[in-house]
Order: structure tokens, then sequence, then C-alpha cells
């Protein structure tokens, strides 16, 4: 596993602005308003060829007892105690305040190497006020400016000098299947990750909108890596008032294009929403494999299979969620891990069909066979046939057809119903290239 460099600081010091540039992206939600970031997130940078992990948490306020702000406290100290290097964060516009020499001496109490990052310091006279911090004690100290850029080269080589000698070693880990968490809000998408992964990694709140950028987790089951996606939930525009929300819910939208599988959570209880079929259609869009997750069962009167309301809520989600057909749903309870492992098995099946490659031969006979029973009708008192068809992409499954003259567009349906039972391509959707003969 690659070093680790852990960003901490009072709320609205800089600390996601900083991670963005040193990460070269823009997956940090930066805000003028404090307590943006709440759960821990983590990328990666490059120090002289070696890969480097970064990980930027929530302010940290020791003494606030608020259930959400202990709550993201827990997420930074999560991120303190995995750290190989810690990097304080400060506003030098702001001064020195009570808060910094209290978290100063919390941090210094883990004996890991403590480099003090003095932000906002885009002027000489700025500089001037950096002197007072040298009251914390800590001898490592750079001053930049991380909305600019300002002394971001001279923080990398501090950093690259106290990191363990053997990041050298360190190349990355490859990200294995991208898996995306989405839904609306407050459907428990931050409880099933933290049921499927069995620690509480991401921060759960009774308070919708409790996650708001795209969080990743690395791990490994069962053999396979998976890099799944926490996102924020995603609500109807005209309901999104703060600006926050809405860039929160446009990286949501973007996981779900970068994803090679979504889980798209619904609230089992409440039933099927506009923007869970919208999701849905985006989901089906873009290609990424599918499993409906209908979360919350345990707020159903009757179970799966204990028949009652439980079996009308069931068929009424399948039914209504057409532009999803091919993906599985699993009923699950995040909270209490219910059938959470069905979700994860869901997972390894869909990696696996998105790897299989349908030979020509057995293609051509899946075709012979179908066109035997049901052909295709004819167009304009010509019959049609489809001659030959043969798989040219994975995720999705996408299969090249050769045709004689049209083939309806409800045939093609019938077409791709029967391919994905004969040759199993649930959770996966099927794309179509004609070319005429």
């Amino acid at each position: 596993m690659p070093p680790l460099v852990t960003i901490v600081g009072r709320p609205n010091v800089g600390k996601s602005t900083l991670f963005n540039r040193l990460t070269r992206s823009r997956r940090a939600i930066v805000d003028g308003s404090p307590g943006i970031t709440r759960d821990r997130l983590y990328g990666e940078m490059e120090l002289e060829g070696c890969v480097v992990r970064l990980a930027d948490t929530g302010g940290l306020d020791l003494a606030d007892d608020n259930a959400l702000i202990a709550g993201v406290r827990d997420q930074a100290l999560s991120a303190v105690n995995e750290a190989d290097l810690l990097a304080l964060m400060v506003d030098v516009r702001v001064g020195l305040t009570p808060p910094d020499r209290e978290l100063a001496a919390h941090l210094r109490r883990y004996g890991k190497p403590l480099l003090l990052v003095l932000n906002k310091v885009d002027s000489s006279a700025q500089e001037l006020h950096c002197a007072e911090f040298h009251e914390l004690g800590i001898a490592e100290t750079v001053a930049v400016s991380a909305e600019h850029g300002h002394g971001i080269a001279a923080l990398v080589d501090r950093m690259r000098e106290l990191l363990p000698s053997e990041s050298e070693e360190h190349h990355g880990e490859p990200p294995g299947m991208r898996v995306a968490i989405v839904g609306r809000p407050n459907v428990g998408k931050s409880s099933l990750l933290n049921a499927i992964i069995g620690e509480g990694r991401m921060l759960v709140d009774e308070l919708a909108g409790t996650t708001r950028d795209v969080v990743d987790v690395g791990i490994e089951v069962g053999g396979r890596r998976y890099t799944f996606l926490d996102t924020a939930g995603v609500r109807k525009k005209s309901s999104i008032t703060a600006r926050v929300e809405a860039v929160g819910s446009i990286k949501a939208r973007r996981s779900i294009g970068a994803a090679d599988c979504c889980i798209l959570v619904v609230d089992a209880a409440q039933g099927l929403t506009s923007q869970d079929k919208a999701l849905g259609a985006m989901i089906d869009r873009d290609g990424a494999g599918a499993i409906v997750a209908a979360n919350k069962w345990d707020l159903v009167p009757s179970g799966e299979n204990g028949g009652g309301e439980g079996d009308r809520v069931l068929r009424r989600l399948r039914e209504e969620f057409s532009v999803l057909r091919y993906a599985p749903v699993v009923t699950t309870c995040a909270v209490s891990g219910l059938r959470v492992p069905r979700v994860v098995e869901q997972l390894e099946r869909i990696a696996e069909i998105q790897e299989r490659n349908i030979s020509t031969a057995d293609l051509g006979r899946f075709l012979e066979a179908l066109q035997a029973r049901n052909p295709p009708p004819a167009h304009r008192g010509k019959p049609a046939r489809i001659f030959a068809a043969t798989q040219i992409g994975n995720a999705p499954a996408r299969f090249r057809l050769i045709i004689r003259n049209a083939v309806p567009d409800n045939y093609l349906r019938f077409l791709e119903n029967e391919l994905r039972r004969e040759f199993d391509f649930e959770g996966v959707p099927i794309r179509f290239a004609i070319s005429h003969r």
C-alpha cells in the first residue's frame, strides 16, 4: 500500500483546495462555507515517480459534541491513525487560534512526522504573520497559497523528505471494478457501503445530504478488487437550493459514467419515485452494469418470501423499473446487514459477465435456432433475416448484427431478451450495431 499523507485542520482553512491541487483534480468540493467536507476523501499524487496517497478530511473540532460534528471528527481521526505523515493546515490570514493550538497538541501525541502548512500566504506582508505560528513548536513548516499555487513545489519537496524511504517501492494498485453507489438522499447509500466493507468508513446521519463529495473506497472481496464510489444523494434540479448540493449532485451523475457497475439504492418502504427512474435511465444510457438495492426492507410489512405486502412491493418494483429490467433486485436492510452479501455476490457475477466473450459460432447456432422458431416479420413484403452476430464489446455487451431488410425494434427487443436468457447477461445492458447485407 502506498504511504498516506493526511491533511488536517480546523474548518475552512483550505484543505480541500490543497487536496485538489496536489491530486490535480476537482474531486473535493470547495466552497466558502465551513463544514463542506464530511467524509474522508482519498486521492493519489506522484512524487518523483512514486505514488503517494492523500487524504482530505473534514474540519476538526475537538470540543464540539454535536452528533454530526463528532462523526466528522471520527472520520478525520481515522485518517490520522492511518497516516504516515500528518499535514496540519492553518490560515495565516485569520492568525493563530486556540483550536489550532489544541489540534497541534493532539496530533503531536500520535508520534508521527508532522508538517505545518501555513496557507493563504499570498504576499510578503502575510509572510510576516507566519512568525506567530512558531509558538506551535512544529519544526517542519512550509508557507503556501493552495488557491494560487504558491509554495506548492516546496511543500511537495518537504513531503518527499518526511515520508518513509520505502515509498519508492510503491507504484499504486489497480482500482479494480469501479462501483458507484447512487440514489436519492437518505435512502441508505453510505450505510450500504459500510455494511459491504464491514466498518464505519462512511459518515451516516439521519440528516439527508450528509455525503457531499464522491468518496472512493478500495477493498478486496473474494480475491477481486473493487473501488466503491459513495455519492451524494441526487434530487431533481428544481429541488436543489444550495450550491454545494448542486456540485455534489453533478459529481454523482459523473460517477455513473465512470463506473463499471452501479448499485442504485431505492427506499423499498417508500416505493419508486420519478427520480429513481431518471437515475435508472442514466445508468442504462451510460452502459454500466446495474443492481437495484431495495433498501429499508425491514420497514416493509412482509418480507420477500412471506407473501402479502412484501410480494406486492417487489412485483411493483420490477414492473415499474422497466428501464433496468435486466438488473437483479436485492432486498436489503443496510443497518442490520440483511442480504448485503447478496449484493456482493451480484457484483461478482456482473464482473464475470463483463469479462465474457461469446464465440461467433455459438451466436450463429443461437440465431439459427431462434429464427427457426420465431422468424423476424417481413418488411414491406420482403423476408427479413439476421445472418450473423459477433460480440464486439463487453461493458456494455455489444453485438454486431448482419441483417437483410429491416428488422423491427420489437423483434430486436425480443432478440435481446432471448440472448440475455441464453447466455446469462443479467445485470448488463446489451447494445446492437446493425450492418445491412
